[in-house]
């Protein structure tokens, strides 16, 4: 079996290859984590009736994980949730909240600041954050009077745009996908390379003018390369 010519090309090239299919496998199983809400997002949303809503007893017997829902009957929270941006400054209203009712039941929603109308588009589901099961504590103290203690173990989910936020996702998954491939091919491109006799044509020189040159060994090979950096009159790397 042949032997390595160019060590520090075969490390390099294995780094390569290992951390393309690092990327690659993280962004595989990324894909297969959150495939269905991609996919979803791309899909559109699914509309649903207020009857199917108050029947509800798990979120996943909806049809889908992204829904439009339009309500009769709602009623404003005075709560809030703020964020304040990463490298400090001012905070901000992030999400304001309301309850609807459905059935004999009420759903507390989560909603863009500003919020205005009678549908919600996203996604019904208990989110377990801090924050958020703050707010929903809040608002069944706030609104008790209105909802009786009649509240779904669930809330809806519209603070975001269900779309553009998976269809991100699903950028990121293809950008690190495309990026695992192609440090990956680099890597085994490099550890190939690095089994073969140094090219005089990479330092710009004719090949045939060292038809003769006979590179066996890795001392060889380093010999070979510190004469083609000599004669392409190039600076000697010591990587080589």
């Amino acid at each position: 079996m042949a032997g390595v010519l160019l060590p520090s090309v075969y490390r390099n090239g294995l780094f390569m290859l290992v951390l393309g299919l690092v990327v690659l496998g993280g962004a595989v199983a990324a894909g297969c984590y959150f495939g269905h809400h991609v996919r979803t997002a791309f899909e559109g949303p699914t509309q649903v009736q207020l009857e199917d809503i108050a029947k509800l007893e798990d979120p996943q017997q909806l049809p889908s994980t992204w829904v439009d829902v339009k309500f009769d009957k709602m009623v404003k929270s005075s709560v809030v949730v703020e964020k304040r941006p990463t490298n400090g400054g001012i905070s901000h209203v992030a999400e304001e909240f309301l309850i609807f009712e459905a059935g004999d039941r009420w759903m507390i929603a989560a909603v863009p600041r500003g919020f205005k109308g009678s549908e919600v588009s996203g996604r019904i589901w208990r989110r377990d954050d801090k924050a958020a099961r703050s707010a929903v504590a809040k608002i069944t103290i706030e609104l008790e009077s209105t909802h009786q203690g009649k509240l779904f173990p669930f809330e809806f989910d519209a603070s975001v745009d269900y779309g553009v936020q998976w269809k991100t996702v699903g950028g990121v998954i293809l950008f690190f996908t495309a990026a695992g491939i192609l440090f990956s091919c680099l890597g085994a491109g490099a550890i190939r390379k690095s089994y073969r006799p140094p090219n005089p044509a990479d330092y710009g020189l004719d090949p045939a003018n060292y038809a003769g040159l006979v590179v066996e060994t890795p001392a060889d090979a380093k010999a070979a390369v510190a004469q083609f950096i000599h004669d392409a009159g190039l600076t000697p790397d010591d990587d080589q």
